[in-house]
């Protein structure tokens, strides 16, 4: 019990911290360049990664579709995933975490929603979860 408490407050000193400084657009350009420089030798998940932001600014993605889809590619560059979480609004999160040998990504919406999944690196289905249901 005490080790979930301590998560949860852990959790919101985060979201405290990522109110208090909100990243700029040289922020959002230097990470795009880490991005880069992280993938020079997998230009198509570059490309990809490029695909899912433009697809979130055209409003055809959702958030936390967004943030699942970004994990998903970023399995195996734990940095960038972390990276991006620097450019999630207020009360969504997205953190790499090291529990086992798979890539364990937390992802939190402001519902309180909280997902934790693994993936192999690199691999993206491309499908979102809720697609095909009906």
């Amino acid at each position: 019990m005490r080790g979930s408490r301590a998560a949860v407050e852990k959790e919101a000193g985060d979201a405290r911290k990522k109110d208090e400084k909100k990243p700029e657009l040289n922020d959002a350009l230097s990470y795009v360049d880490q991005v880069k420089a992280r993938l020079h030798d997998k230009p198509e998940l570059y490309n990809k990664f490029l695909d899912i932001l433009g697809d979130y600014q055209k409003k055809k993605r959702n958030m936390p579709d967004t943030m699942r889809r970004i994990s998903s590619i970023f399995a195996g560059y734990p940095d960038l995933i972390n990276g991006f979480d620097a450019f999630m609004p207020t009360g969504y999160g997205v953190r790499h975490e090291s529990e086992n040998k798979l890539d364990t990504v937390r992802i939190t919406t402001p519902d309180g929603g909280t997902t934790v999944h693994g993936k192999k690196p690199g691999h993206d289905s491309g499908r979102s979860p809720n697609r095909g249901k009906r």
